[in-house]
């Protein structure tokens, strides 16, 4: 390693020389300045200004994170917020829909001629679930097989089987179903079958060669049969087949239970 020429060490010692005459010359209180201060200032201004400027701009730029992380904490506890009030107006919602369904339920139960029980349905089953639901009704409440079910529109089925607290109902779209019923307008006896191949309607037969019906026609129970008692609504006919030589007609009628959102039914205790 070579070492430092002469000229070297000449410029550090009148750099020391400098900065020992600066520091004498600039030392106690003084109203002016030497030329060496005012070389040195005008020198260092440019980069004071810079490092003023990005010290200015670095705080800056922190307290405008700090102030977008405080947003986002307080968007992130109001989102918060705004999902427990719509889950809290949801449970009111449902409440409210709930108690006006059991205050028509109520009235319907007080309008009706038969001893009624009210049940909840709380269960459907593959491969029935469209055609068999389950409800919280069962023996020790009265229930027995056979007893009809209604809703506040109309014919619901039967009940199939029955539990201590439960029982399946048999819906009358099921094609193991079968209703007597009778046309409110002409007072012609038809049957009135479950077809799973209607697509949810049920399928009207005349039980006499010279039955006729139309299209609106309202089909009610008969009361003949040893389940339903006589006059309460199955359905409104929608179609009317004959046969090739216009001896006979069946049709196909829209029940007036909506099957795939029963929530409520009652029991017919007695006819």
């Amino acid at each position: 390693m070579q070492r430092p020429t002469r000229w070297v060490w000449l410029v550090l010692i009148c750099i020391v020389i400098l900065l020992l005459v600066s520091i004498f010359s600039t030392s106690g209180n003084r109203y002016h300045i030497t030329v060496v201060e005012t070389v040195l200032r005008d020198v260092a201004s440019p980069f004071q200004n810079g490092i003023s400027s990005l010290i200015y701009r670095v705080n800056e730029s922190w307290e405008s994170l700090v102030h977008l992380q405080r947003l986002r904490q307080e968007n992130i506890i109001l989102k918060q917020k705004i999902a427990r009030l719509s889950a809290e107006n949801a449970l009111l919602e449902e409440s409210k829909r709930e108690n006006q369904r059991w205050a028509e339920l109520f009235e319907f139960k007080k309008s009706q001629d038969y001893q009624i029980l009210p049940a909840v349905v709380i269960g459907r089953t593959v491969p029935d679930w469209f055609s068999v639901i389950t409800i919280n009704k069962g023996k020790l409440d009265g229930v027995k097989p056979g007893m009809p079910v209604i809703s506040t529109d109309g014919v619901v089925g039967h009940i199939r089987q029955v539990n201590s607290n439960s029982a399946t109902v048999l819906l009358a779209i099921d094609s193991r179903s079968a209703i007597g019923g009778i046309i409110a307008d002409t007072r012609d006896y038809v049957l009135v079958e479950g077809d799973v191949a209607t697509n949810g309607l049920l399928r009207v037969k005349p039980l006499a060669q010279d039955v006729r019906f139309e299209r609106g026609a309202k089909v009610l129970t008969s009361g003949l049969g040893q389940i339903y008692p006589k006059g309460l609504l199955i359905g409104e006919v929608v179609e009317v087949e004959q046969d090739q030589y216009g001896l006979t007609i069946t049709g196909l009628l829209k029940p007036v239970a909506d099957f795939p959102r029963l929530e409520e039914v009652f029991v017919i205790l007695n006819k």
